[in-house]
């Protein structure tokens, strides 16, 4: 656990090295912000520091910069946090609201408005999560023999791949087949799908078989694009 003075250590230090690019050292912080302390104290409040990831230290003789660790820290627990003019927010709110509803409009969008808060460069991403699993797969009709597979991942991503049956299937025998796989294979990781003894061209409707799901037209959208995503 982090103690209040290293926290303030650790502010400054980021803050400085933010400002100039260069490595802080422990008398150029005393100096400068007049601390009540010795610069051999913080330079052991600095040591610490670094011994629980926080800094760095690129050569012997230089001072320290902040690590990831020490980043995520000072921006999640240290950073003061500024409030937007009424006038900005409601800009914003505007142009959520008039944006499309799908997430990659919302994420562009999101990093258009940050870069122009900050006037600077901003990178706006989807929270990842260690393992990809299927939330739920929908089979929207195009024509008697084709459908289109749209399977949703976690994290709200999606993946669509066109699928070609062997015979017409009915818009009721696609429910079914719907159903099944989201019976089946709802919360499921593509490992967890390969070890299942009985794949989904298995499933029959009124005797008859569409083109293997689980290999082509279900597993490659899943399996494939996922992986492209957990990278």
């Amino acid at each position: 656990m982090i103690t209040e003075r290293r926290s303030a250590l650790l502010n400054l230090i980021v803050e400085e090295y933010v400002d100039t690019a260069l490595p802080v050292g422990s008398q150029y912080i005393v100096r400068k912000h007049a601390m009540p302390v010795s610069p051999a104290t913080v330079r052991l409040e600095m040591a610490r520091l670094e011994d629980e990831g926080y800094i760095t230290q690129p050569h012997t003789s230089a001072g320290r910069v902040p690590s990831d660790k020490g980043y995520r820290y000072y921006v999640e627990s240290l950073m003061a946090e500024e409030t937007l003019p009424r006038e900005e927010r409601e800009t914003i709110r505007h142009q959520f609201h008039q944006a499309e509803r799908a997430m990659e409009q919302w994420f562009q969008l999101a990093a258009a408005v940050l870069a122009h808060s900050v006037s600077n460069f901003a990178v706006v991403t989807s929270p990842r999560s260690r393992e990809t699993r299927l939330r739920h797969v929908q089979l929207v009709p195009l024509q008697e023999t084709s459908a289109l597979v749209v399977v949703v991942l976690n994290e709200a991503r999606v993946r669509q791949q066109v699928m070609s049956f062997r015979e017409p299937l009915s818009p009721q025998e696609l429910a079914l087949v719907v159903g099944r796989l989201n019976d089946r294979y709802g919360g499921l990781a593509p490992a967890d799908i390969r070890r299942l003894p009985e794949p989904a061209q298995e499933l029959y409707w009124r005797g008859r078989r569409a083109r293997p799901l689980a290999r082509r037209g279900y597993s490659a959208p899943f399996v494939t694009s996922s992986s492209r995503g957990s990278s």
